[in-house]
Formats: structure tokens, sequence, C-alpha cells
């Protein structure tokens, strides 16, 4: 969907020969990868991040750049911010990961609500063992290929969910 990298002044004064990060988003996740020397990559699902801004200082807009930071909650509720540092057009890649991540997360709540949970008191969750319809088993099975030719749910999943829906015939 998106890819870019740093453009500070640093990489700019050695005509971008030095890139110190490089970012990629997709419809799923956001990957950093920083470093010279070393490197340090980083795989952020688009359903975890939260909120999107951008800083620009007076030198970065004078060079059409500037900073987004991505806020993301992490499952076990902790709270991370990735600064992707001097990247061309912020605005737009700012709306653009907004955009992406909450897609992503109504892909998740969607895929949530169709997998139907009882819960009986203290215990395990159980999955309802209900048979629909066959007329709301084809709407699920669509879209769950949906979710899958957009790449929210892997083919694995997609091939694990369709055999569950097909069992309860």
């Amino acid at each position: 969907m998106w890819e870019g990298e740093t453009q500070n002044l640093a990489s700019a004064a050695t005509q971008g020969k030095v890139i110190t990060a490089r970012y990629r988003l997709t419809n799923r996740s956001l990957y950093v990868s920083k470093g010279v020397l070393r490197t340090d990559e980083q795989q952020i699902p688009l359903a975890h991040v939260q909120d999107v801004d951008v800083r620009q200082n007076l030198i970065q807009k004078a060079r059409s750049v500037g900073d987004v930071i991505v806020r993301v909650t992490r499952p076990d509720g902790f709270v991370d911010v990735l600064v992707m540092e001097s990247v061309a057009d912020p605005r737009r890649v700012r709306d653009l990961v907004n955009r992406s991540a909450t897609d992503a997360r109504v892909a998740e709540r969607q895929l949530m609500n169709h997998q139907s949970i009882t819960y009986s008191g203290p215990g395990p969750v159980t999955p309802t063992p209900a048979a629909p319809a066959p007329d709301d088993l084809f709407a699920q099975l669509e879209k769950l290929g949906k979710l899958r030719d957009a790449g929210i749910v892997t083919p694995q999943e997609f091939d694990t969910k369709k055999a569950e829906l097909l069992a309860r015939l």
C-alpha cells in the first residue's frame, strides 16, 4: 500500500545513501526496519494501531517531510509509540495508516462477531454448535472470502474457519 524511508538531513547530505529507517504498510501490518550497522525490525498489526499524528519542525516543513507518530496498544495493554522520522508527505501517510488501521479493526470485529460464543458461567467459553441456515452459511463464507482476499485473514485461517462452518451443516 505504501513504502517510505527516513529522509533526514544526514541522508540528504549524503544524497540518500545513508538511510536509517524504512517503512512498509500493508493491509494487515506496518513494518519498520531501523539501523545502519545493526538492524532492528518490527511488525505492527494494524488492528493494534490506536492513533496516528504528524509533527513537523520548521526545517522539516521546508523540506516537505515530517514525523508520523503511531500509538499502538499491545494485547497486554502496554502502549507503544513508534515515530516514523522525516517521511515524505507525512499527512498523506498519517491518513493512510489511520484508514488502514480502522479497516483492520472493523474487519477484526466482524470476524469476532461471526464466531458465536455462549458463556455458561465460570469455566471455559465454548462455541455455539447451532447449525446456520444455508443462506446464512453462504453469506458467512462470502464475508470470510472477502477478508481473505483483503489479506485480513490468512489462507490457513480461511480454510480452518471454512471447515468449521461446513461441519455445522
